[in-house]
């Protein structure tokens, strides 16, 4: 989807009434979940990754949210001015993440909101774990055991955590990809840049100054360029790890847990923190046009 197309679904959302946004929320969230319980019933993996409604199940979300409480900490830190002035590469995800985001939050009730995390968490989260990294492990269970049989030791935890470290892998590299300087992108600044010297020059014929100003403007321009080309890869890079990571958590608690409400709370209760955020902001940005 190109830029444009997606400033006009940004638009059209932000313009929907909070009762269409729950429908479109729920019928996204129902599409994929079907494709993940369906990919869990190719590989024959327990959609419900082990949860269920018992004690061990509330045990496991207990554990799951005490376990993500510095992660929420690490977060909020992150969202702080202080955070930005000091990383410059938060500023670039974050934009990011209210561009996303902000349309689809924007005037939602408290109880619309946690139906918004529950449609964006849930089907993610079996998709991720019980479907991609049930079905991982049972492709990679069988290739294990036919190396055991030309006598060479396995560990009874490589499978599991080759499909976790393949998980996350696959989940950063979507990360990059959906983030990416695209060609055109590349291509739209290198001309700029190229175009810079001769633009300032044009520019400024005829305009009172020295005959270095439009050198100068030139070269802050390509210096502005650069820094801009540098921070968005940056950010993609740092985005990538912080999914990968991510995953790798949520997969840690659901294998010491054995029960997907662990992975399930984390996933919601760090999701929540950032739509909060994003609202705040966007709630800021409205005022700030009124």
């Amino acid at each position: 989807m190109c830029d444009g197309e997606e400033e006009v679904l940004e638009s059209y959302l932000s313009e929907q009434a909070p009762e269409t946004k729950m429908s479109l929320s729920l019928l996204a969230g129902g599409v994929m979940s079907s494709g993940a319980l369906a990919l869990c019933w190719l590989t024959g993996s327990d959609p419900w990754g082990g949860a269920s409604v018992s004690f061990h199940s509330l045990m496991a979300a207990t554990l799951g949210a005490a376990a993500c409480v510095p992660l929420l900490m690490l977060r909020a830190a992150m969202w702080t001015t202080e955070a930005r002035l000091r990383f410059p590469v938060l500023e670039e995800l974050q934009r990011w993440q209210a561009e996303q985001s902000s349309s689809i939050v924007r005037n939602l009730s408290a109880v619309q909101m946690a139906v918004l995390v529950c449609c964006d968490v849930l089907p993610t989260t079996v998709m991720t774990l019980p479907a991609a990294q049930g079905g991982l492990t049972a492709s990679f269970q069988i290739y294990a055991s036919h190396i055991r049989d030309w006598g060479v030791s396995v560990p009874e935890m490589g499978p599991p955590m080759a499909a976790l470290g393949v998980t996350a892998l696959l989940a950063a590299g979507a990360r990059l990809f959906e983030h990416a300087i695209t060609q055109e992108e590349h291509e739209v600044v290198a001309t700029a840049m190229e175009n810079a010297d001769r633009y300032y020059r044009v520019m400024t014929n005829g305009v009172s100054g020295t005959a270095k100003d439009p050198d100068n403007a030139a070269k802050a321009f390509k210096a502005v360029a650069s820094q801009w080309l540098q921070q968005r890869q940056q950010a993609c890079t740092v985005l990538a790890a912080l999914t990968a990571a991510e995953v790798t958590f949520l997969g840690l608690l659901w294998r010491m847990t054995g029960d997907m409400a662990a992975p399930l709370t984390a996933a919601m209760m760090m999701t929540s923190v950032e739509y909060a955020f994003v609202r705040k902001l966007t709630d800021a940005g409205m005022k700030h046009d009124r």
